[in-house]
């Protein structure tokens, strides 16, 4: 299928697990919304690994520029 694993997590699981200012968060959660990464669901951020995956490669690739 599309992605083996598939996570619901809330801003609050993802800050928490991440320690990024709510700020950055929800500037970063809009732009990987956007780029269609993840979806929002009942206020629950989804992503299949798959595009966690590549979000990841994604934000790493935006830092450097």
């Amino acid at each position: 299928g599309l992605g083996d694993v598939y996570k619901r997590q809330t801003r609050q699981q993802l800050q928490d697990e991440t320690s990024i200012n709510v700020k950055t968060l929800n500037r970063t959660i809009s732009q990987l919304k956007e780029e269609g990464f993840i979806s929002l669901e009942k206020g629950k951020i989804c992503y299949y690994k798959e595009n966690y995956k590549k979000a990841v490669t994604w934000l790493q690739e935006a830092r450097r520029r």
